[in-house]
């Protein structure tokens, strides 16, 4: 069902110079590991199921060049839902130990760099970096395969065998558009002017 986090989804906790941060993603199904080990995603089709733990470090590891030294990321933890409406349980928890790499000279406090996707459904996915120097400034752009880092995460999101999911459950398949602005909101936290 459309904006559901339903079956699964993880919550990456990190943070930058400014503020802490909780990044919300929605995943394919889980299947339990046996043991004290993480779980699996259960990815589509013919794909072979992927440990949560080497599948979050991956994206993460992806996610460090686009910030600056200044930001860490903590830990992160995996959560079932059953179906809309029920209650999230937290089945797997990890710490993280990351730190941004970029060289980027531009700003960052404030800043919201938003990639959005549509999915095999038709829904979109959308991953929102908060604290990031925009590399491309404030202009859309619809082709980010001039930066290396950009492309190589766009490359994992749109792969057939990501684990990341629309809120309708789909595949993202198709790079829309990234739009980089200052979040009002983090302003006004941060007591910008």
């Amino acid at each position: 069902m459309e904006n559901s986090l339903a079956p699964a989804f993880v919550r990456i906790e990190s943070a930058s110079a400014y503020a802490p941060h909780v990044m919300t993603i929605p995943s394919v199904p889980l299947i339990a590991a046996v043991g004290d080990a993480p779980p699996y995603f259960d990815l589509r089709g013919a794909e072979i199921d992927v440990n949560v733990d080497t599948a979050i470090n991956d994206f993460v590891d992806l996610l460090r060049p686009l910030f600056k030294s200044t930001y860490h990321w903590s830990s992160y933890t995996v959560f079932e839902q059953a179906g809309v409406g029920d209650e999230p349980v937290p089945v797997w928890s990890a710490a993280l130990t990351q730190v941004g790499t970029s060289a980027e000279t531009r700003e960052d406090k404030a800043w919201q760099q938003t990639f959005t996707f549509r999915a095999t459904d038709f829904t979109l996915y959308k991953l929102v970096l908060l604290d990031s120097p925009p590399a491309y400034g404030s202009e859309r752009q619809v082709n980010i395969s001039t930066n290396v880092n950009y492309e190589a995460l766009r490359a994992y999101i749109v792969a057939n065998e990501t684990w990341i999911a629309s809120r309708g459950g789909g595949r993202p398949n198709t790079f829309l558009q990234l739009s980089s602005t200052l979040n009002e909101k983090l302003r006004r936290s941060y007591r910008m002017n």
